[in-house]
């Protein structure tokens, strides 16, 4: 595997999972070369507990599909985490760490074709907007 496919794969499933949760995907990009990915949610408003998967789907996502990762590629969404959590003791910011990154894992599992398609279209592409992003998910709920 690509470090362009761990990218992909990684950024993807944080879009599927905040997509899964209800949350509008607005862009999902890549850019390998300076070692940075991102997807642009909306998450005014969202509960603690849907944060927290988001941000750890990321790393669900290529842990589900087998894709060796850069240690680097995490560290962002390890310090989103924190920043979400930085009033919890330990062992509170343990136990939603374990919870948030199960949820993400069962999300990803039930949406496996659209983290398929969307890291396939980020990978080739490097950015979807949300025009494209909407189709795919469409392409992947109506066969």
């Amino acid at each position: 595997m690509t470090e362009r496919r761990a990218y992909a794969v990684h950024e993807a499933g944080h879009a599927v999972v905040a997509q899964a949760l209800g949350r509008t995907v607005c862009a999902v990009w890549i850019a390998v070369e300076c070692a940075r990915g991102g997807a642009e949610i909306h998450t005014e408003g969202i509960a603690l507990a849907d944060g927290a998967a988001i941000c750890w789907a990321g790393q669900e996502a290529t842990d589900l599909l087998n894709v060796e990762s850069p240690s680097r590629l995490a560290k962002g969404d390890w310090e989103r985490f924190i920043g979400l959590t930085s009033r919890m003791d330990a062992k509170e910011q343990e136990r939603l760490r374990q919870d948030a990154r199960a949820r993400a894992r069962e999300l990803l599992r039930e949406n496996i074709k659209l983290l398929k398609a969307l890291a396939d279209a980020l990978e080739r592409d490097g950015a979807i907007d949300h025009v494209t992003f909407r189709r795919i998910v469409d392409n992947c709920a109506h066969p």
